[in-house]
């Protein structure tokens, strides 16, 4: 039965290998479009870290906050460090466009707000020294085809000013541009300004072995990778009282819950992601349902004349089942095989694009494997079911006579 079964699927290559292909294709989408929303949880964990906190305005990022609310949130206790960031809106292209994030830091607080960046000190020392250098996200340098060493121009049109920077070091795993706040700060005075009136974020590192907040009330368990609760609630009191102080509502939340909500439309696009894997694997389904229906078809003279020779229908619905199940195992293996690949693409480009690292986070190991091939071996048996039906529904005998006449 197998090699008959291998005969028929190769009488006609053309039509069984674009069956194979449609399933490939599906598999290798479904597999992609319905792991990637799964996976930006495990992205942002690697993205960000617990001990690090965000402090914006209540409104949103479109408000401002006072420039003195780092050096405020650095005197606070329980706060290791904190780093003002300021949009800058830098564009280097000819017509004004912005293509890549560019932000002005306290370049002295690097160090001690992304410890775990792990920049090297001939890269974070020059930033920090010289006002006119600037750190590029290996994504961007990637894009725009800079090298460390290279300089460049920033037009702002948000601040009305263009400042030439050279780049003395990359971000791992981080998109744009960080500028010397110092920097702009002296660009605007130059244009009769007094500094920079606002900031846009403030980034702080707190205190504790394990990131906990260092504050009154019951101290966190052992080996936790966050704050205990009653940590979370001094930090959002002392925020309040800061806030108070300086006029302005304050928000202050985990890194990881800033970009999920930084990152809220995502939530839209995982849901389509959903849909439309489900709707590809339909639709596939039903084409290859409807190739395999018209293979069976063609070959009735084939399969009424094996039942005429004494095959029985169980024997004849195995070999049709068998071929269908062949085409379902084959797609899904090579829509697995194409699946890591474009997994192994996007940790070769790089994670620190939101979609190319949800792709780059994807997981696929040997059980999940197994579990794609068999189910598509699976589905394929099952499509299968309706043609082998069919093939052993009718008299092999009025079947002959038909084709004969």
């Amino acid at each position: 039965m197998v090699r008959l079964a291998l005969a028929s699927l190769l009488g006609n290559r053309l039509r069984t290998i674009s069956t194979i292909f449609a399933v490939q294709l599906a598999v290798t989408l479904v597999c992609v479009l319905w792991a990637m929303p799964a996976e930006l949880g495990a992205f942002l964990d690697e993205l960000t870290s617990e001990s690090r906190f965000s402090v914006t305005h209540r409104a949103g990022l479109t408000s401002g906050l006072p420039s003195e609310a780092a050096r405020r949130t650095r005197a606070l206790p329980g706060v290791r460090d904190a780093i003002a960031f300021t949009y800058f809106g830098g564009s280097s292209e000819p017509d004004g466009r912005i293509t890549f994030p560019s932000m002005a830091v306290e370049a002295a607080h690097v160090a001690g707000v992304y410890p775990d960046y792990r920049i090297p000190p001939e890269q974070l020392g020059p930033f920090m020294r010289y006002r006119d250098a600037a750190l590029v996200g290996e994504q961007t340098l990637r894009r725009q085809g800079w090298r460390i060493g290279d300089r460049i121009a920033l037009a702002s049109a948000l601040w009305g000013v263009e400042l030439e920077l050279e780049i003395v070091g990359a971000l791992p795993g981080q998109p744009g541009v960080w500028l010397q706040e110092a920097y702009l700060e002296e660009s605007l005075r130059s244009r009769g300004a007094s500094g920079l009136p606002w900031n846009s974020i403030v980034w702080l590192r707190l205190v504790g072995p394990d990131g906990g907040y260092d504050a009154p009330g019951p101290s966190p368990r052992a080996n936790r990778a966050e704050p205990s609760t009653a940590g979370l609630e001094a930090l959002e009191a002392t925020f309040a009282a800061l806030g108070r102080e300086l006029g302005v509502p304050l928000l202050v939340q985990s890194e990881r819950s800033f970009y999920l909500r930084l990152l809220a439309g995502l939530r839209g696009l995982a849901a389509m992601l959903e849909l439309v894997g489900f709707l590809v694997a339909v639709c596939v389904t039903v084409v290859a349902a409807s190739s395999i229906s018209l293979a069976v078809r063609d070959r009735a003279r084939e399969l009424a004349t094996l039942r005429a020779l004494g095959w029985s229908r169980a024997r004849v619905c195995a070999v049709v089942l068998g071929e269908s199940s062949f085409i379902g195992a084959a797609g899904g293996l090579g829509g697995l095989l194409g699946a890591i690949a474009l997994v192994e693409l996007a940790r070769t480009l790089g994670r620190s694009d939101v979609a190319m690292g949800m792709l780059a986070a994807v997981r696929i190991d040997a059980r999940t494997a197994v579990a794609v091939v068999a189910s598509t071996a699976a589905i394929g048996s099952l499509v299968g079911i309706l043609p082998a039906f069919g093939a052993v529904r009718q008299s092999s005998l009025r079947i002959l006579r038909e084709v004969t006449a």
